[in-house]
C-alpha cells in the first residue's frame, strides 16, 4: 500500500528556506542542488572489614511507615546533585539530596517542552545541541507543511539524497491515515533529523494498525521536540518486531530528545509499546506515558544497547515484562523517574537472560506488580543500582527489587515497599550481592518473612558495607534480614540493623546480628 495520505491536490509538499537555493516558486531544489544538500546532511550520533553495630529489635513493635519527606536541599539533585541538564558548574556535593527524590525527578525528568507555554523558545535559543551529535547540524533545513503527505515526501527525498534535516510546522498534528509495510512513514535508511517544533505525528483515529517510524540498517534518525502518538503494531505475534511508535532494526540508530511517546500500543503478544529496538537507541529529556504492550510498554531492548537519561515513564502498562524490558542486552538508565507503571514482573524495569542493567540517580515510585519485583526485576542479568530511590511499590514477592544474580545496590534508599504474600518487602536477592551505603527502611512482608532483605540461597557471598536496615516488619521472623539459607556474609564499615519487627535477623552470625 502507498504512503500517500488523503489531502487536497493543491497542497505543496515541501517548502525550503530561501537561502538554500530552491526555485522562487517554492519547489524542490534542482538536481545539482540536491546533491549539494546531501553532502551537507546532518551529522550522526556522538555516544576492611570492621565490626558491625546492631541494636536488638523491639519484638512486636508496631510499625508505621514513614511518609516520603521533602528534599533536604531544595533544588539539589538527589544522590549526586546534578540536574538532568547538568553542567560542570552545576555539580553539587554527592551526599546532598534527601528523601524527596521522586518529587525532584517529577519536576526535572521528562520532556521539558510539556512545561513550557506554546510560544516558549526551544532548541538553539537555549543553547541546546539539537542534532545530538558532536556539534550542531549545519546542513540546510527543509520546512515541511502541516500535511502528512508533505512529511512523507520530505522523508522520501531525504532518503534519496543521502540524508537531510526536516523542520515541521510548529504545533501541527500530522495525522497518518495509510501505511506501507506496517509503518506509517517512509523507512529511514539514511541520516535524518526531524525537528518537530512542538508538532505531533499520530496514527489517525480509525486508520489501520501501523507503527509510526521504522529505522532500518544504516538509518540514523534523530527526533526533536515532537510527540509520537497512537501507533499500533500490525502483528500480535511475539516473534515479530513491534514498536507502536518506532522500530529500530539491527544496525539502525535512534536518538530522541525532547520527545513525548503517548498512547502507543503493541498489539496482543507483541513487544515494545512505544519503541522496540534491535539496534542502538538513546533517549534523553523525554516522556513516555500511557503506552502498552506485552513486554516493554515503554521500550523493549532486544539484545542491543539502550541508554536513557533524564526521562519520565508514567502510567504505562505491560502484561508481563515491565516498562523498560531488556532481553540479553545492555541498558543504562540515569536521572529518570518511573511512577505508577504496571506489569506482572518489575513494572518499571525488567531484564532477563543475560546482559547488564545499570541504573543511577533515578526514582521508582508507586508501582504494582501482579507477581514479582514491585519496581525492578532482573533474572540472570547483572544489576547495578546506585544513588536511587525505590519507594512505595508492591508485589506478591519482592515489593521493591528482585535481583538474583550479581547485584550491586549502593548509595540508595529502599523504603516503604510491600510484599503481599511472599518474602522480601524490600529486596529479594541471591549471592553475589553487594549492599553498600544503602538504607532499607519501612518495608513490610505482610504474610511471610524479611520485611527488609531476603537472601534466597547459600552460595557465594553477601557483602554489607555501611548499610542501615531499620523499621521493617514481617508476619514471620525476621523482620529485617533473612539469611535462612546460610549465605556467607562479610560486613564492612558500620552496619546498623535495628528496630525491625518481630526480630532483626535469621541465619546471621552473632558478630553481625544480636537477635
Amino acid at each position: 500500500m502507498s504512503h500517500a495520505q488523503d489531502r487536497p491536490a493543491s497542497n505543496a509538499a515541501v517548502k525550503t528556506d530561501t537561502d538554500t537555493g530552491v526555485r522562487p516558486d517554492g519547489g524542490p531544489p534542482s538536481p545539482g542542488r540536491r546533491r549539494r544538500l546531501a553532502v551537507m546532511a546532518a551529522a550522526g550520533l556522538a555516544t576492611a572489614l570492621t565490626t558491625a553495630t546492631l541494636i536488638p529489635a523491639t519484638a512486636g513493635a508496631e510499625h508505621v511507615p514513614a511518609a516520603l519527606k521533602g528534599p533536604a536541599h531544595p533544588g539539589a539533585a538527589p544522590g549526586g546533585g546534578d540536574s538532568p541538564s547538568t553542567t560542570q558548574d552545576q555539580e553539587r556535593d554527592p551526599d546532598r539530596g534527601g528523601d524527596g527524590d521522586g518529587d525532584y525527578w517529577a519536576r526535572h525528568a521528562g520532556n521539558p517542552d510539556e512545561h513550557r507555554g506554546a510560544g516558549a523558545p526551544r532548541g538553539e535559543a537555549e543553547g541546546e545541541d539539537r542534532d545530538g551529535g558532536g556539534g550542531r547540524d549545519r546542513g540546510p533545513v527543509v520546512s515541511v507543511e502541516c500535511d502528512p503527505n508533505a512529511l512523507i515526501e520530505a522523508m522520501t527525498a531525504a532518503n534519496t539524497e543521502g540524508g537531510g534535516r526536516l523542520s515541521l510546522a510548529p504545533h501541527c498534528t500530522y495525522a497518518l491515515t495509510a501505511n506501507d509495510g506496517a509503518t506509517g512513514l517512509p523507512v529511514v535508511v539514511q541520516r535524518m533529523v526531524i525537528d518537530g517544533n512542538g508538532a505531533t505525528i499520530t496514527r489517525a483515529a480509525g486508520a489501520d494498525r501501523f507503527r509510526v517510524f521504522r529505522v532500518d540498517t544504516g538509518g540514523d534518525l534523530k527526533l526533536r521536540h515532537l510527540t509520537v502518538s497512537g501507533g499500533k503494531t500490525a502483528s500480535d505475534l511475539s516473534g515479530v518486531p513491534g514498536g507502536g511508535g518506532a522500530y529500530v532494526a539491527p544496525g539502525g540508530l535512534l536518538d530522541v530528545d525532547h520527545v513525548t511517546f503517548e498512547g502507543n500500543r503493541g498489539r496482543g503478544n507483541s513487544y515494545g509499546g512505544a519503541i522496540y529496538s534491535d539496534g542502538i537507541t538513546h533517549v534523553r529529556n523525554s516522556t513516555f506515558r500511557d503506552n502498552s504492550a506485552n513486554r516493554g510498554a515503554g521500550v523493549y531492548n532486544g539484545a542491543s544497547k539502550l541508554e536513557i537519561t533524564a526521562s519520565k515513564f508514567t502510567g504505562n502498562t505491560s502484561r508481563t515484562w515491565g516498562t523498560i524490558a531488556t532481553f540479553n542486552g545492555a541498558t543504562t538508565i540515569a536521572k529518570s523517574l518511573f511512577k505508577n507503571n504496571t506489569a506482572d514482573l518489575g513494572p518499571a524495569v525488567t531484564s532477563a537472560l543475560g546482559g547488564t542493567t545499570d541504573i543511577d540517580k533515578s526514582a521508582f515510585l508507586n508501582h504494582r506488580a501482579t507477581s514479582t519485583g514491585g519496581a525492578v526485576y532482573v533474572q540472570d542479568t547483572d544489576l547495578q543500582l546506585r544513588r536511587s530511590t525505590v519507594a512505595g511499590n508492591s508485589a506478591l514477592v519482592a515489593g521493591g527489587v528482585w535481583a538474583p544474580r550479581n547485584a550491586v545496590i549502593a548509595d540508595s534508599k529502599i523504603k516503604n515497599n510491600v510484599a503481599t504474600t511472599g518474602e522480601a518487602g524490600g529486596i529479594h536477592a541471591r549471592p553475589n550481592l553487594a549492599l553498600q551505603r544503602t538504607e532499607v527502611t519501612g518495608n513490610r512482608a505482610l504474610a511471610s518473612s524479611a520485611g527488609g532483605v531476603y537472601i534466597r540461597t547459600g552460595d557465594p557471598t553477601v557483602g554489607l558495607t555501611d548499610i542501615t536496615i531499620t523499621d521493617n516488619s514481617a508476619a514471620v521472623a525476621p523482620g529485617g534480614l533473612d539469611n535462612s539459607f546460610g549465605a556467607t556474609i562479610d560486613a564492612y564499615g558500620t552496619n546498623v540493623i535495628t528496630d525491625n519487627s518481630p526480630t532483626n535477623c535469621t541465619g546471621v552470625s552473632t558478630a553481625i546480628c544480636f537477635d
